[in-house]
């Protein structure tokens, strides 16, 4: 999405403004980048930039009710991540090699968007951490703090418009979400103890993800 962002800035030369409203961190952020100005209201939630996989190891389990794990595979790195044994130290590397080039591409997104910062400016802010609108217009990450009425007022400002029609998209019919439509999903179980595991975990395992996701309990 950020390259079809750039992508339309190119071929129509028109400008696009981000208006960020109550959350919009990590993967939000980084689309964010591709515009012009980014404009968030005072408690939308931003920031987060970096990369996460997160998965687990029913290893132990296994181990307690007699199961055990087995996999025919082409190499031994083939099932690296598997929720069916322990990390290994030489995974672990592996896998944190992949998340240091995904961040590295987070930093240039940044940079490339915010020519107002630089990399020693923006290191200490790309953490992981969110912030809410008036700490990123502080910390430089956007331009603007305000409301929809006040984003359409900038957007015509940027495209030298006295009049606009604004058009509003929704979805159709029978929409199927995506991963990212679907990652803050409120699960409400009718069992009396909830066990399950948050949809982006047990659904498709482990993947590499501009994501803001807090520690589900």
């Amino acid at each position: 999405m950020y390259h079809y962002l750039l992508e339309f800035k190119q071929e129509t030369q028109k400008p696009v403004l981000a208006y960020m409203m109550d959350v919009a961190a990590s993967g939000g952020y980084y689309l964010a980048c591709a515009c012009d100005g980014i404009m968030a209201q005072p408690s939308t939630v931003t920031g987060s930039i970096g990369t996460i996989l997160q998965t687990v190891s029913f290893e132990g389990t296994m181990q307690k009710i007699g199961v055990k794990a087995d996999a025919i595979k082409s190499g031994k790195m083939k099932d690296m991540g598997s929720p069916l044994h322990d990390l290994q130290t030489e995974e672990r590397q592996l896998l944190q090699n992949i998340i240091n080039q995904y961040y590295e591409n987070f930093l240039a997104v940044v940079l490339a968007g915010r020519k107002n910062l630089d990399r020693e400016k923006l290191l200490p802010l790309a953490d992981g951490r969110v912030y809410t609108g008036g700490q990123a217009l502080e910390a430089g990450l956007i331009d603007r703090l305000g409301y929809p009425t006040d984003a359409i007022a900038w957007a015509k400002q940027m495209a030298h418009l006295g009049k606009a029609k604004i058009v509003t998209y929704h979805r159709p019919y029978g929409y199927k979400p995506n991963f990212y439509a679907s990652a803050g999903e409120n699960l409400n179980p009718q069992s009396l103890i909830n066990i399950e595991l948050p949809r982006w975990l047990r659904c498709e395992g482990a993947q590499f993800l501009y994501l803001w996701q807090p520690e589900t309990n």
